[in-house]
């Protein structure tokens, strides 16, 4: 049986008074690809936030491989391989492609491991390398949100937190992005998405939680994602 990468235990989170996450429970297991779906404002940000340390936690409990991690700072969660792409393809604009990439692999200083990891992200980034010593703020949104998420994989991550990557991207951009992720997946990497995308996040999660006003509502496959009436209506305008 697979080992849980991520538990999340009755977990709380409130902007002053306003409730973002209500006792809120998952686990997500190694070599799975998870997806968290939900409208906008269903705290889908605010969960992938408290894993990763960028937002306080009221209460309940973070688990990384069984190891309590709520009072470690964010840094030290990434040194344990959570690595996050936060939504909006968030780049260092005024550093290069090359540089904002480096800075994906900070923790590690053996130069050939590095060199090695360049490579796996320029394989699957072909376009990154070509614009390499390029700003990354010259980049194409789609660019951006793929050096966004090529600087996450510089980490090598043991878990892939990914927020919302298809928010503002053309369909066919979307595409390419799903397609990376899936390959990702397929390599046995472990992948936990929040998409508002149902269609999307049904072709490459092995789970999905429905997530509503901060409450987990469901949980499902992909089929019952596209066979439940309410999803249906909710989440894929049918």
């Amino acid at each position: 049986m697979a080992e849980s990468i991520i538990e999340v235990r009755d977990l709380s989170v409130s902007y002053r008074k306003i409730k973002a996450l209500r006792s809120l429970s998952l686990t997500v297991k190694e070599g799975e690809c998870v997806s968290i779906v939900g409208a906008n404002g269903a705290g889908k940000s605010s969960l992938l936030k408290a894993i990763v340390g960028l937002v306080e936690v009221e209460s309940g409990d973070i688990l990384f491989k069984g190891e309590r991690i709520n009072d470690y700072p964010t840094h030290k969660r990434a040194t344990l391989g959570i690595s996050y792409v936060p939504e909006g393809a968030r780049v260092f604009p005024k550093i290069t492609v090359f540089g904002n990439l480096m800075l994906g692999a900070y923790r590690f200083k053996d130069k050939a491991f590095i060199s090695d990891r360049l490579k796996f992200v320029f394989s699957i980034f072909p376009r990154l390398e070509e614009r390499q010593n390029q700003l990354a703020g010259t980049l194409s949104g789609g660019e951006r949100q793929m050096l966004s998420l090529a600087r996450a994989l510089m980490g090598n991550p043991q878990i892939l937190m990914v927020d919302e990557i298809s928010l503002g991207l053309m369909p066919k951009l979307v595409d390419e992005v799903f397609e990376v992720i899936d390959n990702l997946h397929k390599k046995g990497l472990t992948i936990f998405l929040s998409e508002q995308n149902a269609h999307k996040a049904s072709e490459v999660a092995d789970r999905i939680y429905i997530l509503e006003l901060g409450r987990i509502i469901k949980e499902t496959d992909p089929k019952g994602l596209l066979e439940d009436p309410h999803i249906k209506k909710a989440y894929l305008g049918m």
